[in-house]
């Protein structure tokens, strides 16, 4: 997923583990990226859409954690890193379970009032 500007540094790329991808440049990124492969340039939809199918920011904590999410590191100079727990590098076959999340007035009510 590694993907070069044209000054040679990274875009967007996946995490060394493997298990995130971070937008290391995001205006080029939206700028040249999201035109290309998504069909709009509007890097909070992408966000959105992210949202939608429950990949979660990686949010930087003082505090080790053992949970499935890897290790913190978030919106830091190195770039916004986004995390889903069926998102692998080498393994496609996982991309089958990442699906549109419910809607959070669906979570919060458990059901539609009419």
């Amino acid at each position: 997923m590694a993907h070069n500007s044209r000054k040679g540094s990274k875009v967007v790329g996946w995490t060394a583990q493997g298990d995130s991808f971070v937008v290391y440049e995001p205006n080029t990124f939206e700028r040249t990226l999201l035109p290309r492969y998504f069909r709009h340039a509007n890097l909070a939809s992408f966000v959105r859409q992210l949202n939608k199918y429950d990949f979660h920011k990686v949010r930087v904590s003082s505090s080790s954690s053992t949970a499935a999410a890897p290790a913190p590191t978030s919106i830091t100079s190195t770039g916004w890193e986004y995390w889903h727990s069926q998102f692998i590098r080498h393994r496609p076959e996982l991309l089958v379970h990442i699906r549109v999340g419910p809607s959070r007035v669906l979570e919060l009510t458990g059901s539609v009032n009419h």
